[in-house]
C-alpha cells in the first residue's frame, strides 16, 4: 500500500504511531481518557439480534477492553443468584465468567471482570441481561436493578430485530443446540400463542400506552406471564415442546426495555434497528455507536486506511443457519400476531425518547416491521393449527 507523506502525516496525527505499528487504536481515547474506565459499556440485548457481531466489531476498534468472555453474565448468574439466594453449591458454576470475583456488592467487584486498563471502558456483551427478570417473594430482581445497585453511570446498546424473524431464528438456534425433533416451528409457535391467549388478561398489559400503565406494571406482568409459562402452561399447550427457549415472549421487547430505562435513570441507553445495523454493521458502529459512547461527536479515524494497515477479521457473529424463504405461512401468522404490540412499542420509544438519555436509531418510521411482509390478517390464529 502507497500512502504520500501529508496522509500519512495526518494519519500518525489522528491515530498515533502504534496504529501504524499494526496495533488497534481508538481516537476517542486520546480525547476522552478520564473518567470512563469506570463506566461499563453492555449490549444487554436482544438475543439473536445481532449482539454478537456487535460486540466483535466494538473490541476490534481499541476502544474498549474486554473480559474473559464476551458474555460475562455478572449480573445475572452471579449478581442475582446473590440476591435470591441459591444455594452455594449452585452458584459456584457461575463464577467461571468473572474468576476473580468473590462477591456483588460494589462497582468494584464488577469491575474485577476486566483486566485493569487505565484508559479504556469495559465491555459487556450479555444479551441474557434482558430477560433476567424474576419475581422473588413478589418483588423484581433483574439484571437492571443489580447494575443500578452497583452504579448510576452506565451505557447500553441494544439491538431490536423485527420479532419475526428473531422469534424463528431464536426456535432454530436453540433447536440445533438441544435436538428438539418433535418440537417443529409450527408446535412452539402454536404453543405460545395459545398460552398467551389463555392469558390474554397480562398479555393485554403490553397493548397500553404510556399514558395507561406504570413500566412497573407492566414488567411484573411479563415476569408472571413467563413464570405461569416455565412452571405449568408450557405443558398444558403442548406436549412435545419444552418451556424453553420462549421464542414468543422472549420478542416481547417492551417490557424489558422500559424496565431496563426505569430502573437505570441515571444510565444512557440506545435502541438499534437491527435490520439497519445488518446493512452495513461497522459503518453504525463508527457513525452511530461509538460517538454515543463517549459523548463526543464522530472524530475523523480514516477507516478505510486503517482498515488497510490493520488486518480485520474473520467472520464471528454468530448469525443462524436456516433458510429466510421458508415458513412464509407462520410467518404470516407471526407478523399479524405481533402486528399491535409492534405499533405499542413504536409509541413507547418514542415516549422514553422524552427522558433525554434514550436515543434510538434509525427513527421509527425507518425501522420497517410492518411493511416487511403484506400478510391478510383476517383469521382467527387457533383456525390455523392442527397437531
Amino acid at each position: 500500500m502507497r500512502m504520500n507523506s501529508v496522509a500519512l502525516g495526518t494519519l500518525i496525527y489522528f491515530l498515533g504511531i502504534d496504529a501504524i505499528c499494526g496495533l488497534k487504536v481508538c481516537p476517542y481515547l486520546r480525547k476522552n481518557s478520564s473518567g470512563i474506565t469506570n463506566r461499563p459499556v453492555l449490549i444487554p440485548g436482544f438475543e439473536k439480534c445481532g449482539t454478537t457481531e456487535l460486540f466483535h466489531i466494538l473490541n476490534s476498534t481499541g476502544c474498549f477492553k474486554t473480559g474473559k468472555k464476551k458474555e460475562l453474565k455478572f449480573l445475572n448468574r452471579f449478581c442475582v443468584s446473590e440476591r435470591t439466594r441459591v444455594k452455594k453449591k449452585l452458584r459456584s458454576t457461575h463464577y467461571r465468567h468473572c474468576p476473580n470475583v468473590t462477591k456483588c456488592s460494589q462497582l468494584s467487584d464488577y469491575l474485577h471482570c476486566w483486566p485493569n486498563d487505565p484508559v479504556a471502558p469495559p465491555l459487556d456483551g450479555t444479551p441474557a441481561y434482558s430477560h433476567t427478570i424474576l419475581l422473588h417473594q413478589n418483588k423484581l430482581v433483574s439484571a437492571a436493578t443489580e447494575l443500578q445497585y452497583l452504579t448510576s453511570s452506565s451505557s447500553s446498546i441494544w439491538l431490536l430485530r423485527n420479532p419475526v424473524e428473531r422469534t424463528i431464528s431464536s426456535y432454530y438456534f436453540f433447536r440445533v443446540r438441544n435436538h428438539y425433533v418433535k418440537c417443529t416451528l409450527e408446535r412452539k409457535v402454536q404453543q405460545e400463542i395459545e398460552f398467551l391467549q389463555g392469558n390474554r388478561f397480562l398479555t393485554q398489559l403490553f397493548l397500553k400506552p404510556p399514558e395507561e400503565i406504570t413500566p412497573k406494571n407492566m414488567t411484573l406482568a411479563w415476569a408472571r406471564l413467563r413464570r405461569n409459562f416455565r412452571e405449568f402452561g408450557y405443558k398444558k399447550y403442548s406436549k412435545y415442546c419444552p418451556a424453553t427457549p420462549e421464542i414468543i415472549i422472549g420478542s416481547f421487547y417492551l417490557p424489558m426495555l422500559v424496565h431496563w430505562v426505569s430502573s437505570l435513570k441515571g444510565a444512557r441507553h440506545m435502541f438499534l434497528c437491527s435490520e439497519s445495523f445488518f446493512s452495513d454493521p461497522e459503518y453504525i458502529a463508527a457513525e452511530y455507536i461509538e460517538p454515543f459512547v463517549f459523548q463526543s461527536k464522530k472524530i475523523p479515524n480514516f477507516k478505510q486506511i486503517e482498515n488497510n494497515i490493520i488486518s480485520f477479521k474473520p467472520d464471528l457473529s454468530n448469525k443462524g443457519k436456516y433458510n429466510r424463504d421458508e415458513g412464509n405461512e407462520i410467518k404470516c401468522i407471526l407478523q399479524c400476531f405481533f402486528a399491535p404490540f409492534t405499533a405499542n412499542l413504536f409509541k413507547w420509544l418514542i415516549f422514553l425518547q422524552t427522558y433525554g438519555n434514550v436515543e434510538v436509531y434509525p427513527s421509527i418510521s425507518e425501522f420497517g416491521w410492518s411493511s416487511a411482509r403484506i400478510c391478510n390478517c383476517n383469521f382467527s390464529a387457533h383456525s390455523q393449527w392442527s397437531e
